[in-house]
């Protein structure tokens, strides 16, 4: 029988050897992600370097699900933040309970998310939310804005 080239198959060097052990997979804390910008929703690149920016994997996951506007997501069309209908007087409370269904997932599923606060200003025709969290997987607290 013979093998590659002209050698008989097994008599030469190709297929055979030690392998070196494989390194550990990364954990799910320390995978990174690729950063965005709240403002543009854009990857952001690292100026020094001017490799793109990584940031762990729940951090990404909240960014992701407040800056998705509910139903806009074909693949999954619960993904996202809702929006209240007007500003009245329970805005605030209607964003508050639309950030924890948006975060569902991370807050009461995967308990990876931990709300510390959720604080919404109010302009003449614009609010702003700020909405700061603790990443359970790293211990580090965050915010984001909606």
């Amino acid at each position: 029988m013979s093998g590659f080239g002209t050698a008989p198959l097994g008599e030469t060097p190709f297929g055979f050897g030690v392998g070196d052990a494989a390194p550990e997979p990364p954990t799910v804390a320390s995978a990174a992600c690729r950063a965005l910008d709240q403002r543009t929703r854009d990857y952001t690149i690292d100026e020094t370097t001017g490799h793109l920016t990584q940031t762990t994997p729940v951090r990404q996951r909240v960014q992701l699900r407040l800056g998705t506007e509910l139903t806009s997501a074909l693949a999954d069309p619960s993904f996202g933040l809702g929006r209240p209908a007007k500003m009245g007087d329970t805005f605030a409370a209607e964003i508050e309970a639309l950030v924890y269904q948006a975060l569902h997932q991370e807050i009461e599923v995967e308990k990876v998310v931990r709300i510390v606060s959720i604080e919404t200003t109010r302009g003449s025709r614009r609010a702003a939310t700020h909405v700061r969290y603790v990443d359970l997987t790293t211990g580090t607290e965050h915010e984001a804005r909606v």
